[in-house]
């Protein structure tokens, strides 16, 4: 089972300025959340995908990819836009 830890090792080991702060654990260790960084501007969701799930699988093994849940990517102002939405 792959770590939160492990999961933000291999998403820093190929895009060193992602902002892992809302990645979380739910029940059983599932991993979910969303990652920001710059990379992600002005590509579409199954690009964005791409990125993450080819990072994790370069550095940590397949079968411990089982209890990552959902994550979400979006650019750092797709972000600050969702964020003043909320307040």
């Amino acid at each position: 089972m792959a770590s939160i830890q492990q999961i933000v090792a291999a998403l820093r080991a190929e895009l060193p300025a992602i902002n892992v702060d809302a990645l979380g654990e739910r029940q059983a260790g599932r991993v979910y959340g969303v990652v920001i960084d710059q990379a992600f501007a002005e590509l579409d969701h199954p690009e964005r995908q791409a990125i993450i799930w080819d990072a994790l699988k370069k550095h940590i093994p397949i079968p411990e990819l089982n209890l990552v849940g959902p994550i979400s990517a979006l650019s750092p102002e797709e972000a600050e836009l969702r964020s003043a939405d909320v307040a």
